[in-house]
């Protein structure tokens, strides 16, 4: 972001050194997704500006050669470019850290990387390292870096017309910038199919020649851009002042830009919670995105000023998706961001998409239903058709659609099959009159596995035990969250669920959905009620209340 301080000419980006370009690059502030946090490194220089990290410590010994061997802090003032890692007990190269580029051929290098802990070989190791080939360039990197920022610094103070260049970009840069939080405050994309960097003056005579369709969208971001500059003659001026190859409206300054804003509020919500009470909770979701790449969302709930508040920190990309991956890849994060893992009191995962497979009878209900609704939403005249079947009711419903990790949609989509049974299945037996045969296969399909008493009884059972827990889901997601009344909701959750596993409870249920088949007038078969059929429903039934029952008891969060 540094080089839209001073506008570069055609020539002079073109001139610019491949090595000042690196260097350029390598100054950044390292990100949470980098090759360091990758490799659980997070107590060695994060910037050039730190300078290498030399901790005057007793350091480990560890048994190499048949010797109790360590660290030597005297290594520190033979090779000034020597960092050591606790967190490793290793040692690492600053300069080709920092100034070794990603396709030079050497990040695997071992003080670049993984870091070096053979005590026993040391003197060799580093000796040969710092007359390498790989390090002696990465040390004349980091000296005319040392000098640019030297140079450039007296330069800023000795040339006036620099400075009125550089307020002028910056404040073309403030407007850019705040273009883009727009877009990302807004949740609209920035960019479009077609997209010119450049920023388009209709009144340019040059601008006629490169017959630029006037009606192309270029994209919410230099649409906005250009809004501006018919709002404001002064920016407009600005902007097409500067050379076409610093206009600061690519992709590349976008992600650029969205990137920094991330770092900056990252750091004022950690800086909240520290100036606060220092104590927070995580809630924490993983899903697919569109690509089918893992991800978890990690938020953070802390009270600041006497309020509650509720903030996003962040994405992780997931490569494995058992327990120890997950804690693993948490706490890592948090210790990135520099909160404590050991200030965190709370934590809230969501378990509605584990719950919904644990039982077959569950797994095979909730299947059913998800293909009615994915069955009757994707024709216009298939969802028309099960609105007209409820014409006997009061209010026509449209099916809710089921989301796996919400256990509020699960009550939803259940308590409409359950009051609207009847409808569905007069709905589906119209669809197997269909003249498409396709139409017409699935319709039949879906008739013949819905319209059970096995099915509904499913049905009946999951939207007793839902609405039981439906109070407490809302209750528990809400801002205003009392930590006493949540005690006492679930813990009356829990005895109301206690005290449906019992026979009568089931009893009375099972007398229910008898009289609901009855008012079908034939569409379902009731089974025979020998004893041991009962029996094999009722363990069922309980099954159903021991898992939700032992669910809250470990205070899972819906």
């Amino acid at each position: 972001m540094k080089r839209f301080l001073v506008p570069l000419s055609k020539s002079d980006e073109s001139d610019e050194s491949v090595t000042s370009k690196k260097i350029r690059k390598s100054s950044t502030t390292i990100s949470v997704n980098n090759r360091d946090i990758q490799n659980n490194i997070f107590d060695i220089s994060q910037n050039v500006e730190n300078g290498p990290n030399q901790p005057n410590i007793t350091f480990p010994r560890r048994n190499i050669g048949g010797k109790q061997r360590a660290f030597n802090v005297l290594w520190y003032s033979k090779y000034e470019w020597l960092e050591y890692s606790k967190m490793r007990d290793s040692i690492f190269c600053f300069y080709c850290r920092h100034f070794t580029s990603d396709n030079s051929g050497y990040r695997d290098e071992v003080l670049i990387v993984n870091g070096y802990s053979d005590w026993k070989h040391i003197g060799n190791m580093l000796e040969k390292h710092n007359s390498s080939n790989i390090h002696k360039l990465s040390l004349e990197k980091y000296k005319s870096w040392i000098s640019a920022k030297k140079t450039g610094s007296v330069a800023t103070k000795l040339n006036t017309q620099l400075k009125e260049d550089i307020l002028k970009n910056r404040e073309i840069m403030k407007s850019l910038i705040r273009c883009v939080l727009y877009c990302g405050r807004q949740d609209i994309g920035l960019r479009g199919h077609r997209e010119t960097n450049n920023y388009i003056d209709d009144n340019d005579d040059d601008n006629l020649k490169t017959h630029i369709d006037p009606f192309q969208n270029n994209g919410n971001f230099i649409e906005l851009v250009k809004l501006l500059g018919l709002e404001n003659d002064d920016f407009k001026t600005k902007l097409n002042t500067l050379p076409k190859n610093a206009k600061y409206t690519s992709k590349t300054i976008q992600n650029e830009i969205l990137n920094v804003s991330c770092k900056v509020i990252l750091k004022s919500i950690v800086k909240e919670i520290q100036n606060g009470s220092n104590f927070y909770s995580i809630i924490v979701d993983e899903a697919k995105d569109e690509s089918n790449i893992e991800q978890m969302g990690i938020c953070v709930r802390y009270i600041s000023d006497n309020r509650i508040n509720e903030r996003f920190l962040g994405f992780l990309e997931l490569k494995e998706l058992h327990a120890k991956a997950l804690a693993d890849s948490i706490q890592l994060f948090l210790y990135s961001i520099n909160l404590d893992i050991k200030n965190c009191i709370g934590q809230s995962y969501d378990g509605a998409s584990v719950m919904s497979g644990t039982i077959n009878a569950i797994h095979n209900t909730i299947g059913i239903l998800e293909a009615i609704y994915s069955f009757q939403s994707c024709s216009s005249l298939r969802n028309s058709l099960f609105l007209e079947s409820q014409e006997d009711s009061d209010k026509k419903l449209k099916i809710p659609q089921h989301c796996e990790i919400r256990w509020v949609s699960k009550y939803k989509g259940i308590h409409f099959f359950k009051i609207r049974f009847k409808s569905v299945i007069k709905a589906l037996k119209e669809c197997t009159l269909s003249k498409k045969s396709k139409e017409a296969a699935e319709a039949r399909g879906l008739l013949n596995q819905f319209a059970t008493f096995d099915n509904l009884l499913t049905i009946f059972c999951l939207d007793e035990l839902l609405l039981c827990i439906n109070s407490l889901s809302v209750y528990l997601q809400t801002k205003s969250t009392d930590l006493s009344k949540c005690i006492t909701l679930i813990e009356c959750t829990k005895d109301q669920i206690k005290s449906m596993r019992t026979e009568n409870k089931f009893h009375d249920l099972y007398e229910k959905v008898i009289k609901s088949v009855e008012e079908i007038s034939g569409e379902i078969s009731i089974p025979v009620t020998e004893k041991r059929k009962k029996e094999c429903i009722i363990k069922t039934y309980r099954l159903f209340c021991d898992k939700f029952y032992r669910t809250k008891s470990n205070g899972q969060h819906f």
